[in-house]
């Protein structure tokens, strides 16, 4: 499948972890648009009008010649341009998932400890349940645009990914 791949384009963390999740995609087949890097690093202090409006306009066609869009949401909210890009998907009739790294965005429900399987230093402070008690704090419009498709894995993306093919 084709798939856009949106995000914040404004932190080298948030960059070098979705290069991971795309070797992922493509490591299984996928062709994925990341415009990080298949357009380059966009400075908007310098873009001018019309190296913007070329931007927007490669962006729109690459989604629509997308089968799905997968909106990496990280970071203080969600970003703006990441939400345009998801409107347009929306309009265009695409599937839309969110992807998140972030505990205040999982999904209700998740286990935690099944979650965090494999960082040895991380530990819980009680015995009880680790599994998330309430609806991810996400803007209602985009849990609404991907119908409260949420991934916390490039696994989760990849069985979404197979389900829709």
């Amino acid at each position: 499948m084709r798939v856009y791949f949106a995000q914040v384009m404004d932190n080298k963390a948030y960059l070098e972890h979705a290069l991971k999740v795309l070797a992922e995609l493509e490591g299984q087949g996928h062709s994925v648009y990341f415009p990080w890097r298949d357009e380059g690093l966009i400075l908007e202090d310098q873009a001018g009008e019309d190296s913007s409006m070329a931007t927007f306009y490669k962006d729109v066609e690459n989604i629509r010649s997308c089968d799905a869009l997968v909106a990496y949401i990280d970071g203080l909210g969600p970003d703006s341009g990441t939400c345009v890009e998801i409107g347009i998907a929306y309009a265009l009739g695409k599937p839309i998932a969110l992807y998140t790294t972030e505990f205040k965005y999982l999904p209700k429900g998740l286990d935690l400890r099944e979650w965090m399987r494999g960082y040895a230093s991380v530990t819980f402070a009680n015995e009880g349940s680790a599994e998330i008690q309430n609806e991810p704090m996400i803007n209602n419009m985009l849990l609404g645009a991907s119908n409260r498709t949420v991934f916390t894995d490039a696994e989760g993306i990849l069985g979404w990914l197979a389900a829709l093919a």
